[in-house]
């Protein structure tokens, strides 16, 4: 069966989509931040739109342009538009076509937005209350996973093996395993419906509710048990999304899965 899996996952090796690149690993980390919000019942975006850091964060305070906010750049955005404009006040009153100016405005304002987010926008990751969720969500289901195809030994010793990234850090240990399944395609909805399922558990216990907490708590348990459940049958009805997950940590793809986006070497 192994070599078959190996085989499964060699003739995938020039799949693109099995080998991420860094951007798309952060796209990916991205969407699991959102679904596990999304499941917890989490906000994800604040009034303006931005993510929350909750959600999303800076994973490091040293950088250029932290001394700017969002706020700040707005203001002056603002007064340079204001600026502008009032220099070509007379140019502005002979158009005839008033879109012009609009278009304009928006141009001017996408440009000053993209050169503002391509210096933070590379600064981000998920939140360390949701990295840590994962990692929780990786010992509940442990046991689990032992009485599968995905054993604990085989995840272990496979990303103890996995080739160095030519370009960013590898993630080892049970670092690299939690990412590596929430990351994968195959096994990333269980880990994300599980993971927001928890974090809802201990969000909504620790707050008052509209109803008795002792109803609270039997509603979100019985939805974080339901998440277990459906992994578990997972687990011990050989779904076929879970071979593919181990023939995929068995390939030489896994270095693309357990790279760290944030660090370069």
């Amino acid at each position: 069966m192994a070599s078959g899996l190996w085989v499964s996952a060699k003739r995938t090796r020039t799949d693109s989509a099995l080998q991420p690149s860094i951007q798309e690993i952060k796209l990916i980390d991205l969407e699991i931040a959102k679904a596990i919000a999304g499941f917890a019942g989490i906000p994800v975006r604040d009034k303006k739109g931005g993510m929350h850091s909750d959600v999303w964060c800076l994973y490091k305070d040293d950088t250029i342009g932290s001394l700017i906010v969002p706020a700040d750049m707005r203001d002056l955005l603002i007064n340079q538009l204001k600026q502008q404009m009032e220099a070509k006040k007379e140019q502005l009153l002979e158009l005839e076509e008033h879109d012009v100016v609009c278009k304009w405005i928006i141009d001017y304002t996408r440009a000053w937005e993209e050169v503002y987010h391509k210096s933070r926008g590379d600064q981000h990751d998920i939140s360390q209350q949701l990295i840590s969720t994962m990692h929780e969500v990786y010992f509940e289901v442990a046991d689990m996973m032992d009485e599968g195809i995905l054993d604990t030994a085989f995840m272990r010793s496979r990303v103890d093996d996995a080739t160095p990234h030519q370009t960013h850090r590898t993630l080892t240990g049970n670092d690299a395993i939690v990412r590596f399944l929430f990351r994968n395609p195959y096994t990333r909805h269980y880990m994300c419906r599980i993971a927001g399922k928890i974090l809802q558990k201990r969000e909504v216990c620790n707050k008052a509710g509209a109803y008795s907490a002792r109803i609270q708590r039997n509603d979100i348990t019985q939805e974080k048990d339901e998440a277990m459940t459906s992994f578990y049958d997972a687990v011990l009805g050989n779904d076929p999304l879970l071979a593919k997950c181990r023939a995929l940590m068995s390939s030489e793809d896994i270095t693309f899965w357990i790279v760290e986006h944030t660090t370069q070497i």
